[in-house]
């Protein structure tokens, strides 16, 4: 609610700026229910107690529809076509569903545009919505063009930004550089692509907390030319087909598949690398599992169900 009381004060460009932060309370609720929520769905409920789960995913969720904010509801709905046909589907997804669902998305999507865009309609054709989704992603599509054209004026002349996604909360905790906000000082330091992009751009929209995002693609292209390009590129189709072969080995790997498969689906609009709060999170759900594991077969108990949370 938060959020939206500033969109509603502001607009939606208030969400591309600093904005004062959320009250504790709330962004601690809300972290608490990503690590909560997948597992209702770790060990595979009924197909009806899906359904119900995913309901209720989208009635917590709905005020973040309502800031206007796209990648928050496409990508559960991924996440939750994935599942289902992994798990309750024998049928595989036919091109007929996957232009059915590009059309959904392209509706879906039109419509979330009107909420943050006052002059968008929805009397439009089902061509001019399309037209309007890829319009819309302007920022994707002109970001890898600016960074070919201002590389070479970054502030902070680096090849490493893939690696400020790992670094970013150890960042904001540990330096308080990185909590006071955009500003000069702090883009002559970060690694953040964003930031160098943003300000060597239009320096004046950066110090008044405007950005870009970031993009996997241009990070790679940053550390290695087009061979690092190639290479990342090809890890993301290994790692994807690694998971498919093994997702239903292990209910902790269902577990982590609510982090993995959204930042898989938005990665060209993000970081090459996941969240390291979401990484720090799986690490002591594994380890208290493993715990739980141990402890459960040190007392010569042994369960397939608890052996089955671990594959090592």
């Amino acid at each position: 609610m938060h959020d939206l009381m500033l969109i509603k004060q502001y607009g939606y460009l208030i969400m591309f700026m600093e904005m004062p932060p959320a009250p504790l309370f709330a962004r601690a609720s809300w972290g608490f229910f990503n690590i909560v929520f997948p597992m209702l769905l770790m060990f595979v409920p009924s197909r009806k107690q899906f359904k119900y789960y995913c309901v209720l995913f989208f009635l917590v969720s709905s005020v973040s529809f309502l800031k206007g904010s796209r990648s928050t509801l496409l990508a559960p709905i991924v996440y939750f076509i994935w599942f289902y046909y992994s798990f309750y589907s024998t049928k595989k997804i036919s091109v007929k569903n996957i232009a059915c669902f590009i059309l959904f998305v392209a509706f879906v999507a039109q419509g979330i545009l009107f909420l943050r865009d006052k002059d968008a309609s929805f009397n439009l054709s089902i061509s001019q919505m399309l037209f309007a989704l890829f319009y819309s992603q302007g920022a994707t599509y002109v970001l890898l063009g600016n960074y070919l054209d201002y590389s070479s004026d970054f502030a902070n002349s680096t090849r490493y930004s893939i690696l400020f996604s790992l670094c970013t909360t150890f960042l904001w905790f540990f330096n308080p550089l990185y909590r006071k906000g955009q500003s000069e000082e702090l883009v002559q330091h970060t690694l953040s692509l964003d930031d160098q992009l943003m300000y060597a751009v239009n320096p004046e929209l950066y110090l008044s907390g405007v950005g870009y995002g970031s993009s996997y693609i241009a990070e790679l292209y940053q550390l290695g030319g087009v061979l690092a390009l190639i290479i990342g590129s090809y890890l993301i189709g290994r790692i994807i087909k690694w998971y498919e072969r093994n997702y239903n080995k292990s209910y902790t790997y269902v577990y982590f598949s609510w982090f993995i498969i959204p930042h898989l689906i938005w990665t060209s609009r993000g970081s090459y690398f996941p969240s390291p709060f979401l990484i720090m999170i799986g690490v002591l759900f594994y380890v208290t599992l493993r715990a739980v594991v141990v402890t459960w077969n040190k007392r010569k108990l042994k369960d397939a169900f608890f052996n089955k949370l671990i594959i090592f």
